[in-house]
């Protein structure tokens, strides 16, 4: 099944890139932006994967891409998986 999440990614002092999926309560980072959305999509794939696994439910994305709160700095993408192709 195919699944999309906005990610909060912010970067840090240390010139990092911190992200976080403020629905799900999942976060992870990466060392750049390239590496931080790699690391975006893992953490999701891996958090979906295991709720299906479970049998655990999977909330819908409550909020859209405008009302996600966001600091200045910080930039709002949607991170996409497909649990099928992820198997």
């Amino acid at each position: 099944m195919k699944y999309t999440y906005y990610a909060v990614f912010h970067p840090n002092a240390e010139g990092q890139v911190e992200v976080t999926f403020p629905e799900l309560g999942i976060a992870t980072y990466g060392e750049n932006m390239t590496d931080a959305q790699k690391e975006a999509h893992d953490a999701l794939a891996g958090y979906l994967l295991v709720q299906e696994d479970t049998h655990s439910p999977i909330s819908e994305p409550k909020k859209p891409w405008g009302q996600i709160t966001a600091s200045s700095g910080d930039q709002v993408i949607a991170v996409t998986v497909d649990t099928e192709k992820e198997r």
